[in-house]
């Protein structure tokens, strides 16, 4: 170790980016001898691939890799002490300042690691009262999660397991809301065009056969709908359900075993007959 090294007022931890052709990141902070720094890409400590340089050096010094860190990959440079003593001095020994001095130094530095991983570790807040802050049992925890009771303790919360299915649940609930919106928005645009229904409009068809005008005893497909045009007066040859005018002009054949209905007066024409074979009834 250097004699004239000096602690400042500086955090042991610093990190980058790498942009894919930087090789060379400084550490603003002394090292004591090279193995006290550590060096990692994201979350991988590397332990070769770069050389360090500056160690022993008040002001810092820098770490120059192999192959420039690939862009956007963080580059950790922080200071790391075994803790311990590096020196003792016997009763009535020489007492040089030197020694001292490192001594002290390593110890300043040493409390500046300390700092550092008490910034990053999960603290009281400065206002907060004495509480304990103790874990739950390993076996009670296992698998758990991290909660607080109401007096702000630790607790084992839900597991990864509860906690997943809530989150799936909780996106069904959330599809099922969606769909639910749908059909509200689909039923009210139902009842708005159900409100919209005009009756005249339906009477245009169903007024062409109200019983005024039927002045000769049948409804015909004319007067249902005369843009319509059948084969005769009725709905149609070997009708089963007939509707004709007083006078037929075609000739109608019911086969055996069908039931046939006519409806209204039936005269024969001249030059037309009537045939009725197999079973029948004439009401």
């Amino acid at each position: 170790m250097v004699e004239s090294i000096v602690i400042g007022d500086v955090r042991p931890r610093i990190q980058a980016l790498g942009d894919g052709t930087q090789t060379e990141f400084i550490y603003p902070f002394p090292i004591f001898k090279e193995n006290d720094l550590e060096v990692y890409l994201d979350e991988l400590r590397l332990t070769s691939g770069y050389i360090i340089s500056g160690a022993g050096q008040s002001e810092g010094g820098s770490v120059t890799f192999d192959m420039a860190p690939m862009a956007d990959v963080v580059v950790t440079l922080r200071r790391r002490l075994v803790i311990e003593r590096l020196s003792d001095f016997a009763e009535g020994g020489a007492f040089h300042a030197h020694v001292i001095n490192q001594e002290l130094d390593y110890l300043v530095a040493i409390n500046q690691q300390n700092a550092d991983d008490l910034e990053r570790a999960l603290l009281l807040h400065p206002t907060d009262g004495d509480a304990s802050l103790i874990l739950p049992a390993k076996t009670d925890r296992a698998n758990g999660t991290l909660a607080f009771d109401s007096d702000g303790l630790p607790i084992v919360g839900p597991s990864a397991v509860e906690i997943f299915q809530a989150q799936a649940n909780a996106e069904t609930a959330t599809q099922a809301a969606i769909l639910a919106a749908d059909a509200q928005t689909a039923a009210e645009s139902a009842r708005d065009e159900a409100q919209t229904f005009d009756p005249a409009l339906y009477r245009e068809v169903a007024d062409l056969i109200e019983t005024d005008d039927v002045t000769d005893g049948a409804i015909t497909q004319a007067k249902i709908d005369p843009a319509v045009t059948l084969g005769g007066p009725s709905l149609g040859t070997n009708s089963i359900i007939r509707t004709n005018a007083d006078t037929i002009s075609e000739d109608i054949t019911i086969p055996s075993g069908t039931n046939g209905m006519s409806a209204g007066p039936i005269t024969i024409a001249d030059t037309f007959t009537l045939t009725i074979s197999g079973n029948y009834t004439v009401v």
